[in-house]
């Protein structure tokens, strides 16, 4: 074992150095004035007397070894950095994912529930404009459902797509292929009837369930895990309800679902295709809202009243029954 000559002396290169700690130096001084032997050596070392190459290399090889070790310092950061990055970014992706379908979910499982309601009201009100050919309208739908009574409002401002009278009304019993049609504009009725249901149950909220499929679709594990988490949620406010905003959007346009906190349902959408056309919609659904007056037909004095069948192919009828 090295007495404490021998340690002082093999650390005499680096204390002339200046390479040691503050510590260390403090010791060595305190060795050589207390030891003669040492001190001549320290002296013959600094004058020259012993070859100073020895002390140089041992500075370089230090030298060597700090900026090694700095560098594995900075990699091993930089690999910590990169490993909590891959961990990270799947992490947020799964959060972000279970947020949406949360959302969506709610929404689905709410929407079913009214489906399956005896009575209630819900009013769509659109507005579409066509950039293309110089159009816009706005329509409202209003739908009346009580015990398999139905009624639907609908009105135009100006001729739409599917529109061409400003106030037409229709009345009729679900799964039934008889209906009344009434035509305000031009005063007449249209006794209707044909070979497969006009109305299924839940068929008055078709609107509404058309706009929400997406939530509630199987578009295959990695189609859900991509497409649902990729849209946007921001939090905002319409009509005075705290909203979850949910938008998605490419080059050549974006879609957005307000969803209502409170009620965890659809109350609003826009459809904006750039330089094509912008569609908005507003939804509301009240329950227990319908009254037995408002499901019966009025009186049609002054009515011109007409017969109206419409028949079609069995392979059409298989097709709606799949609808």
């Amino acid at each position: 074992m090295k007495n404490e000559c021998e340690v002082i002396r093999d650390l005499l290169p680096s204390y002339i150095s200046g390479v040691l700690s503050n510590e260390t130096e403090e010791a060595i001084k305190e060795h050589i004035n207390n030891c003669t032997t040492c001190r001549k050596i320290l002296e013959k070392m600094n004058t020259g007397e012993i070859n100073k190459s020895n002390i140089e290399g041992e500075k370089e090889e230090i030298d060597c070894l700090k900026k090694y070790n700095k560098k594995m310092k900075n990699l091993k950061i930089i690999l910590i950095l990169l490993i909590l990055i891959l961990i990270a970014f799947p992490s947020i992706f799964i959060i972000k994912y279970n947020y949406n379908i949360n959302i969506m979910q709610s929404v689905s499982n709410n929407f079913k529930k009214i489906q399956e309601e005896n009575n209630y009201t819900a009013n769509v009100i659109e507005h579409r404009i066509d950039y293309q050919n110089k159009r816009e309208f706005t329509t409202t739908s209003k739908y009346y459902y009580k015990n398999n009574k139905y009624k639907i409002e609908k009105h135009c401002e100006n001729e739409s797509f599917d529109m061409k009278n400003k106030d037409t009304y229709y009345y009729g019993e679900i799964d039934t292929d008889t209906r009344t049609r009434i035509v305000e504009d031009i005063k007449t009725v249209y006794k209707e009837s044909r070979n497969y249901v006009y109305v299924k149950k839940g068929d008055l909220l078709r609107d509404i369930k058309n706009e929400i499929e997406i939530f509630d679709i199987n578009l295959g594990f990695f189609n859900n895990i991509f497409i649902k988490s990729g849209y946007q949620v921001r939090n905002d406010r319409y009509n005075g309800k705290d909203c979850y905003v949910l938008k998605k959007g490419t080059n050549e346009g974006y879609g957005e679902f307000w969803i209502e906190k409170d009620s965890m349902m659809i109350i609003r959408s826009i459809q904006d295709l750039y330089n094509n056309s912008y569609t908005e919609k507003n939804y509301s659904i009240t329950i227990n809202s319908v009254k037995e007056e408002d499901l019966m037909i009025p009186e049609l004095e002054g009515y011109k009243i007409e017969e109206s069948i419409e028949n079609v192919d069995e392979e059409y009828i298989e097709l709606y029954k799949n609808l």
